[in-house]
């Protein structure tokens, strides 16, 4: 058994339609501490941890069932890289990370979701 997928047999005018679904994750280095396991205790005492949750990552993708992160094939990347410096893409694959906050890259908001969908540099 395989788990190929199977073209479906489009009738006169209809199409095929690949639903791709938009990812984003948050991510901190020190979220989420429960447990800490220590090698010798020192003078009876825990070690201090870090009381903040550290710096966020924000990650934004976009992703399709059949293939995954929604990216260039390996033939559009090569024929990308063929072209002058200035025709070519600004990225090969949808993801866009940035460090959120105040003091950092901002916000994520709309202004940067169209930017990412319309490889706008």
């Amino acid at each position: 058994m395989t788990l190929e997928p199977i073209d479906p047999i489009l009738g006169p005018g209809e199409k095929l339609h690949i639903p791709v679904k938009h990812d984003e994750s948050i991510m901190r280095p020190n979220e989420l501490w429960r447990r800490v396991y220590i090698k010798g205790v020192k003078n009876g005492k825990m070690p201090l941890r870090k009381k903040g949750l550290g710096k966020a990552i924000h990650v934004s993708g976009w992703i399709v069932e059949e293939t995954g992160t929604l990216s260039l094939s390996d033939e559009q990347r090569e024929a990308d890289l063929k072209l002058l410096p200035e025709k070519r893409l600004p990225t090969h694959d949808t993801r866009e990370i940035i460090y959120p906050g105040k003091n950092a890259d901002g916000w994520w908001n709309c202004e940067r979701l169209i930017k990412q969908v319309s490889y706008q540099s």
